[in-house]
């Protein structure tokens, strides 16, 4: 049964693929990695209570997996394995720093789920419903809704190390070996950051592959511009404990969206697998509430397999080999035939040296365009990548972080280049679904309290008056509150917002969740290091929480975002087991000030 859901799952992701137009595919000689995060739906059970999940119409998306009350539906995709390097960032918010496949699909979902909260408060077909009591949204049905993350290659990083290294040819373990060796030769003599050999927290991607279970840094290679991006691996593993949701969408929802599976089709060890994505954090037992430890599936996927991997490239172009081999041969031999011919003729006649001389000329440029061609054909990483969500009808293209085409005018460029996937416009897509949701629960608390609705006596009628003026007073005062995030920076909203979110990201980063005064990180996907702070001790930044203790907000984290141990009551212990840093220590760290923009 798994094994079919897993092929199923990568058919959907990869018929969603192959339908898009051409010009956002790899060219004959390029390769790319495929992402995709996939619903899964089944029709509740007769006789229960409950909104049917059947009344949301079908679309073509979605796959029946031999089993009429359940549905696939691919909600969002991308390919891309580019990460930029630290030289390129921006504190505007207008570039994407990390074009993994992997993140790109779990940005995309993001917007998936504010278009089906919106759906949600327009009163249109939705996955989620409006509980009055919480005041937030939550899936329709947990237990018949899920989500499945599809991967076309192991992540990077620490789930595919084992595999880079069974595939190493001696040649290239030598060329990376002194690759390292040059690499800590120059930065000991800069002294800008720790030697490999000494880093005990992090490491960059394609090297030690004998150290297991450590964050991992994008790229891979050594020779490369160091990023401040972790691996996919360490992400996915995050998206396990604190959802694929991050901190702001949590301002609506009652619970974070989990993975239930991780479908994986080339390099799949299943022993790395699990340990990269789940049992090197066993040690953590609890978070703050709403968050959980889960457990993915991992799965493999059959056929049909993505063709645009770099196994599959490499066998087409070994075939178009051999073809272009045999009619090679076909050629020569034909070209040998005409050389014979002609000599014979210039034996009989000694005036047609020049006619000879051609030919040898001829026979030269044949070979020069074919070795020409062979080095244009090349295998090589497709450098575009791109994303999809629904309902969106066709995807984007990105290139070093903005849409594809995008060139500065009088060196600057105007924010049509900016991608609908950076934090400039998913903070402004926060900000327009906030003040959706401030007008919807307005009008929902509008609707218990109008009159008409009232059957008894009229003496109910004055205390409903009243009531509605109070109610008024509210609506004024979180208009104001909505108005005055759109005056705050990225950062400052992400700790107002999503308190208990950094309760648990601090837990699983410093085993313990109170607020850190030099932390800067948050629900991106593209977490930075500042190597200098790897070694802080926590005990420092818990002093400097008690200096604040005085600012502390209250149990539901509603004004000031500052949060010590003597201002708040947490459903869970300090973490014993747990060394200091917590279980992902190392994790990286955003530099100052490259999140406060503003819209």
């Amino acid at each position: 049964m798994a094994n079919s859901i897993a092929a199923n799952i990568a058919k959907c992701c990869i018929d969603k693929y192959e339908g898009f137009p051409k010009r956002f595919k790899p060219l004959p000689n390029q390769w790319t990695i495929l992402a995709g995060i996939v619903m899964e739906r089944r029709e509740k059970e007769e006789g229960k209570k409950g909104k049917e999940i059947e009344e949301c119409p079908m679309d073509v998306n979605k796959k029946q997996v031999n089993n009429p009350s359940l549905f696939l539906e691919c909600v969002s995709l991308a390919t891309g394995m580019k990460c930029l390097g630290r030289s390129h960032r921006l504190p505007t918010g207008e570039i994407i720093n990390d074009s993994h496949a992997e993140v790109l699909s779990r940005r995309a979902f993001q917007k998936y789920i504010y278009s089906e909260l919106r759906a949600c408060m327009e009163n249109k077909n939705s996955i989620f419903q409006y509980n009055k009591k919480t005041g937030k949204f939550r899936l329709l049905n947990s237990s018949t809704i899920k989500f499945h993350l599809y991967v076309s290659q192991a992540p990077c990083g620490d789930a595919s190390t084992v595999s880079l290294s069974e595939l190493q040819t001696e040649e290239e373990k030598r060329i990376n070996e002194n690759k390292k060796r040059i690499f800590n030769e120059k930065q000991q003599s800069t002294n800008k950051h720790i030697k490999l050999e000494d880093e005990k927290l992090l490491l960059r991607g394609r090297l030690n592959y004998d150290k297991l279970g450590v964050l991992r840094t994008k790229p891979g290679r050594i020779d490369a511009d160091p990023t401040l991006s972790m691996s996919c691996s360490d992400k996915i593993l995050k998206w396990a404990y604190l959802g694929l949701t991050g901190a702001l969408l949590m301002r609506f929802l009652e619970e974070p969206i989990y993975l239930a599976s991780v479908t994986v089709e080339e390099m799949y060890d299943e022993t790395s697998l699990r340990r990269a994505l789940i049992t090197r954090c066993g040690e953590v037992k609890e978070l703050p509430q709403p968050y959980k430890k889960t457990i993915p599936h991992i799965w493999k996927s059959g056929p049909p397999y993505f063709p645009y991997t770099k196994r599959q490239i490499e066998m087409l172009e070994k075939k178009r080999e051999e073809e272009e081999g045999k009619e090679e041969t076909n050629t020569t031999n034909a070209i040998t035939t005409i050389t014979i011919n002609n000599n014979n003729n210039n034996n009989n006649n000694n005036n047609n040296n020049d006619n000879d001389n051609n030919d040898n000329d001829n026979n030269d440029n044949i070979l020069n365009k074919k070795k020409k061609k062979k080095k244009k054909n090349r295998i090589k990483a497709d450098d575009k990548a791109i994303y999809w969500s629904s309902p969106m009808l066709q995807p984007e293209a990105i290139i070093n972080g903005r849409k594809q085409g995008a060139s500065p005018k009088q060196g600057q460029y105007s924010k049509k280049t900016w991608s609908d996937l950076c934090r400039y416009y998913m903070l402004k897509q926060f900000l327009q679904t906030i003040q959706q949701f401030q007008q919807f629960q307005n009008k929902q608390e509008l609707q218990k309290l109008d009159p008409s609705n009232n059957s008894t006596n009229t003496s109910t009628s004055t205390t409903t008056i009243i009531t509605l003026s109070e109610k008024n007073q509210n609506q004024d005062q979180n208009q104001d509150q909505v108005q005055d995030l759109s005056g705050r920076t990225y950062e400052d909203i992400k700790k107002a917002m999503a308190p208990r979110y950094r309760e648990a990201r601090n837990y699983l980063f410093y085993g313990h969740p109170y607020e850190h005064d030099d932390d800067d990180d948050g629900d991106d996907d593209d977490d930075e290091n500042n190597n200098n702070n790897n070694n802080n001790d926590a005990n420092n930044n818990s002093s400097k929480n008690n200096n604040d203790s005085g600012n502390g907000n209250d149990s539901n984290g509603n004004n000031d975002y500052r949060r010590t141990k003597d201002s708040i009551s947490i459903p869970h212990p300090v973490s014993e087991s747990l060394s200091k840093r917590g279980i992902l220590k190392g994790w990286t760290r955003k530099p100052k000030g490259e999140q406060s923009f503003k819209i």
